[in-house]
């Protein structure tokens, strides 16, 4: 298992953490809007900070005779306001240790904004089929971050606006549901908040994502979802600062399984996969390869929480995952010391 990365510990191996404390609060405001919003207690990090946070208004109408929702989000990450688990918000694996060691590469639309960003947009499902949304987001100062329980240290400062757009194809054929979509984000930035130079980079992230379930019957269930990211950086304020390269590309590749038996066993398997062009200055890696790849195998048992449980109102799920990289910041060698065996225990309630 990884070391514990709060200041004045050091232990490498059986570290017990009590991960998060968190708050929701999930439902409807008024008969058009609803709000998903979270304030949560990091304790691992020891501080209190708003967490995922969706409002939403929509309407119903028909467009060429067909049902057509038109709403307007509200929302702190891009993602979070999604309806699939394929992209990065809600994707797997749904809990991951907190002590683990992360590789150093990542894109930026894969949760690097969480919490740091506020923004609205606008959204539409026309015939139970075709998904668009388009939002505007601004980043927030570090004031505001600091109010809100979000850490500032060495983060960069986002300038204008932020557009992510979503588009996706759905559809149920029986007992079978397929959906296929793109989605991505633009972004220009002071990096580490230096604006010496005047000069900024640039992050454009392109992805695509599917999802496909299968309903065997009432007490099997069949999921898998995927996603790829791609990244263009224009890097001429980093290129300048740091001696990076003038531009760079990232990719990430995730896909998973799980399958559910009375919605109370689910083993899941992912494999996951980054690579992208070698730039020692900018990734911060020893031989300058961003590369990663691996595998996590999870099992998870979720005894209570159903119409059928003598404890319908509460929730938990117990998780036994393990974490494998056969390759890590751009090497094979070692690899393995960076894999984690996790535990976790989730609980979650309603007052009524």
């Amino acid at each position: 298992m990884a070391p514990d990365t709060r200041i004045g510990t050091n232990k490498t191996n059986n570290n017990v953490e009590l991960d998060q404390v968190n708050l929701f609060y999930a439902g409807r405001i008024t008969p058009t809007i609803g709000a998903f919003a979270a304030v949560t207690y990091d304790g691992v990090a020891d501080r209190l900070n708003w967490d995922y946070m969706d409002i939403r208004h929509a309407e119903k109408w028909k467009l060429f005779g067909q049902p057509w929702v038109v709403g307007v989000t509200v929302n702190n990450q891009p993602t979070v306001q999604d309806l699939w688990n394929s992209t990065p918000a809600w994707g797997f694996p749904f809990a991951s240790s907190p002590v683990a060691p992360a590789p150093a590469a990542s894109t930026l639309i894969d949760n690097n904004l969480a919490q740091m960003v506020i923004g609205t947009g606008v959204y539409s499902m026309w015939n139970k089929w075709v998904f668009m949304e388009f939002d505007a987001y601004d980043g927030l100062g570090k004031n505001s971050l600091t109010a809100l329980g979000v850490p500032t240290g060495g983060i960069d400062k986002y300038t204008g606006l932020i557009p992510y757009w979503r588009a996706a194809l759905q559809h149920q054929f029986g007992d079978h549901y397929f959906e296929a979509g793109t989605y991505g984000i633009s972004a220009t930035s002071f990096p580490g908040g230096d604006e010496s130079t005047g000069l900024t980079d640039r992050k454009t992230d392109v992805a695509f994502d599917a999802n496909y379930q299968w309903a065997v019957d009432s007490d099997n269930f069949i999921s898998a979802h995927g996603t790829y990211i791609h990244e263009n950086l224009d890097l001429h304020a980093s290129s300048l600062l740091s001696g990076s390269n003038p531009s760079d590309t990232l990719n990430t590749y995730r896909t998973d399984v799980s399958y559910s038996y009375k919605d109370t066993y689910i083993p899941s398997v992912q494999y996951f996969q980054t690579w992208g062009s070698n730039d020692a200055a900018y990734w911060g890696t020893a031989n300058g390869n961003p590369n990663n790849a691996g595998y996590v195998v999870e099992l998870a048992y979720v005894p209570f929480g159903k119409a059928d449980s003598p404890i319908h109102f509460a929730n938990a799920r117990l998780t036994l995952q393990y974490t494998a990289y056969t390759k890590f910041d751009g090497t094979s060698t070692h690899a393995s010391d960076n894999n984690t065996l996790l535990l976790n225990l989730w609980v979650a309630g309603a007052p009524w």
